[in-house]
């Protein structure tokens, strides 16, 4: 992201940046030629008082059962508790507690989101912005069974408006989205976080519960929004 004359990004002494790249071995792929370009200021803009952008993200329920027809087959994954056992070996016991702990942040209970509409998931949950300022950009994250995505500010009300709307969900493609509008956001204000996920969208092996995870057939509902403070 290339960030407007007067904003950035702070950077302590010591800080570490992280760049995280993920890699997959079931097909061929070219060499790697991943680049990355920092622009810094210089120290007589920083004396000018530089506005530091604030980010938050916003991590929300992940749950999709199986189907009655996988469930009757009597696959041992379709249990969620499995699943959660099963993950805090993969990825140590915090990941056993994360769904739950996406669920109670949004105020409700499993069988608000454990539902299926045929092979289709349905997640949706209202949370409060935590910064003040100008939105610069938004961004949602699901995985492969991600089938749908939406961010709407204001939800239900004569002010509501979509910050951003995936109808077609593609995990080859994420990326972070500035509006082409001045969009102004109060801390406090109520933002939803909707996520759609489609069972028939990825072939497992072994049918299985899906949650909240690491794993690229586990999945998430999280999203992040970058706002620039006032002057």
């Amino acid at each position: 992201s290339e960030f407007p004359d007067g904003v950035g990004i702070y950077l302590e002494s010591g800080d570490v940046i992280v760049n995280q790249i993920h890699y997959h071995f079931d097909h061929e792929t070219p060499p790697d030629q991943s680049t990355i370009v920092l622009q810094t200021a210089t120290s007589d803009e920083v004396a000018t008082g530089l506005r530091r952008i604030r980010g938050s993200a916003y991590t929300t329920p992940a749950e999709m059962p199986c189907t009655p027809e996988e469930i009757a087959t009597g696959a041992p994954l379709c249990d969620r508790d499995a699943v959660l056992v099963e993950l805090a070996g993969l990825y140590g016991e915090t990941a056993a507690y994360l769904p739950d702990s996406m669920i109670r942040g949004c105020g409700g209970q499993l069988s608000d989101y454990d539902q299926l509409d045929g092979t289709v998931a349905h997640s949706s949950c209202d949370l409060a912005a935590r910064n003040t300022g100008t939105i610069f950009s938004v961004l949602g994250h699901m995985h492969e069974f991600g089938a749908s995505y939406r961010m709407t500010l204001h939800p239900d009300t004569p002010d509501e408006r979509v910050l951003l709307d995936i109808p077609v969900w593609s995990f080859e493609w994420q990326l972070n989205y500035t509006p082409v509008e001045e969009i102004r956001i109060e801390r406090g204000d109520t933002i939803r976080f909707e996520c759609w996920w489609d069972r028939s969208l990825v072939h497992l092996e072994e049918p299985r519960y899906v949650t909240w995870n690491e794993g690229t057939v586990d999945e998430m509902c999280y999203s992040s929004i970058r706002v620039i403070p006032d002057p």
